[in-house]
């Protein structure tokens, strides 16, 4: 139940903290000896979590396209792009990217970062990825417990 499990919670998830556990999930399999690229949009997705703006969300795109969107800092950095407003260049008309777009990538990234490594520890790292996916949801109250009034509910 890893995919369906992964896909919801992708989708469920805020753009930001969806992206923020992607984020964590490839800083993970990114080796201490990880290429300058691979390095640099980590550090660029990394800086869009903790300041959205579209400046940043763009250098998150740039670091991905150079470090390749099929590797796991790659695809975080993609997943930040598409949270944005618009697709297109800053100075055109506006261009929304499609529905589910950033659940689909973020659910991605995790694929790619649980297939890093060595085979036989590809479930144990989707059981970790999902535990924290969880850890988050309910950290930013994605569920309501049954009978909990808003004096209950914890803040994001």
């Amino acid at each position: 139940m890893h995919e369906p499990t992964i896909a919801f919670l992708a989708q469920a998830l805020p753009s930001r903290q969806a992206v923020g556990w992607a984020w964590v999930c490839a800083r993970e399999v990114t080796g201490e000896d990880a290429p300058a690229e691979v390095e640099a949009c980590l550090e660029a997705t990394r800086a869009w979590i903790q300041d959205p703006t579209d400046e940043l969300r763009r250098a998150a795109f740039d670091a991905a396209d150079v470090a390749g969107m099929d590797t796991p800092a790659g695809a975080a950095g993609l997943a930040a792009f598409f949270s944005g407003d618009s697709l297109a260049p800053p100075d055109s008309d506006p261009a929304p990217p499609p529905e589910g777009l950033v659940g689909r990538t973020v659910a991605g990234c995790i694929h790619i970062s649980a297939a890093c490594g060595e085979p036989e520890d590809v479930v144990a790292r989707y059981e970790d990825f999902i535990r924290r996916g969880m850890e988050l949801a309910e950290r930013v109250s994605l569920w309501q417990t049954k009978g909990a009034g808003p004096e209950e509910q914890r803040e994001p």
